[in-house]
C-alpha cells in the first residue's frame, strides 16, 4: 500500500497556492493506528488534521457504535475544529476499521504556531478549510437530498402496494352500509314492539315490553354514535396518510379536519 501522498492527491490543500503546500507538508509526520484504535472520541478536543495514506478511518457519531462513513486515502479530518477557536470538540468519533491505517498528522499546536508566524500561510490554510467544508455541506446536501427521495419513492410504492386508501374507502362504505342494516333492522323491531304495545292492556307484561322497547332504543342510539366515531376515525386516518403522501414529496402537511380527540378517547 501507499505510504507516501502528495499535496495534489489531498482535496483540502489541492488549492492552496503553491509557494505553501511545502510548507505545509514539513508539518506533518507520519503516524500508523492499529485495528479498532480510536483516534478521537465526541467531546473530547481534537488533536490536530489527519490525512490517510492507506487504510481507513470511521466516523461514529454519539450514542452509536455504526459507522456513518468512511475516510479514506487522501481524505482529512481535524480540519474543521480550526475554524471555530471557540469550539474545538469533536462532534463525532473517530476510529480506524478492521486494518493498520496509516496517516500523517499535523499537531494543533504544530499548525497554530506556523498560521501565527506567517498571515499569507493563515490565510490560504483557511481558505482551503472552508472550501473544504463547502464541498462536504453540499456533498451532505446532495446524499441527503438522494435519501429523502428514495424514503419517498418506497413510501408511495408501500402506499400503491398495500391500497391503503382504497382499503380505507371499502371500510368506510362497508361499515356505513353494515351499520346502516343494523340500525334499520333494530329500527323495525322497535315499531314491531311499538305497535305490540299499544294492543296490549294494562299489567306486567305491558310493563317489561315497555322496558325492552327503551332497550332497544337506547341499543339503537348507542350503536349509532359508535358507528358514527368509527366512520370518523377512518376518515382522520385517511387525511393522516394524506399528509403522509404531502410531506414525502416535500410538501406540508394539512391540518386534520374533525374531533382532534377521536383516538384519545378510544384508548381511555
Amino acid at each position: 500500500m501507499a505510504q507516501s501522498i502528495s499535496m495534489r492527491e489531498i482535496p483540502l490543500f489541492a488549492l492552496l497556492p503553491s509557494e505553501y503546500k511545502a510548507t505545509i507538508r514539513q508539518l506533518f509526520t507520519s503516524r500508523t493506528i492499529d485495528p479498532y484504535e480510536v483516534l478521537f472520541e465526541v467531546g473530547s478536543p481534537v488533536p490536530g488534521i489527519y490525512v490517510v495514506l492507506s487504510g481507513a478511518l470511521e466516523v461514529v457519531l454519539a450514542g452509536s457504535d455504526m459507522a456513518i462513513a468512511k475516510i479514506s486515502r487522501g481524505q482529512s479530518v481535524g480540519e474543521m475544529s480550526f475554524l471555530d477557536q471557540g469550539n474545538q470538540f469533536a462532534s463525532a468519533t473517530i476510529r480506524n476499521g478492521f486494518e493498520v491505517t496509516h496517516l500523517i498528522e499535523c499537531k494543533r499546536e504544530v499548525l497554530e504556531e506556523a498560521l501565527r508566524q506567517d498571515h499569507g500561510l493563515a490565510s490560504g490554510v483557511f481558505k482551503a478549510i472552508a472550501n473544504m467544508t463547502a464541498i462536504r455541506l453540499r456533498e451532505t446536501n446532495q446524499k441527503i437530498s438522494k435519501q429523502l427521495e428514495q424514503g419517498r419513492v418506497k413510501i408511495d410504492a408501500f402506499l400503491r402496494e398495500m391500497e391503503v386508501f382504497a382499503k380505507l374507502n371499502q371500510t368506510k362504505h362497508s361499515l356505513d352500509e353494515t351499520g346502516y342494516n343494523v340500525v334499520a333492522k333494530m329500527n323495525a323491531v322497535e315499531e314491531i314492539l311499538t305497535r305490540l304495545l299499544g294492543q296490549l292492556e294494562e299489567g306486567p307484561l305491558k310493563e317489561e315490553l315497555g322496558s325492552a322497547i327503551s332497550e332497544v332504543q337506547g341499543v339503537i342510539f348507542g350503536e349509532t354514535q359508535s358507528i358514527d366515531r368509527i366512520c370518523q376515525m377512518l376518515d382522520q386516518l385517511d387525511q393522516y396518510f394524506e399528509n403522509l403522501k404531502r410531506v414525502v414529496q416535500g410538501g406540508s402537511p394539512v391540518k386534520v379536519r374533525g374531533d382532534q380527540n377521536l383516538f384519545k378517547k378510544e384508548a381511555s
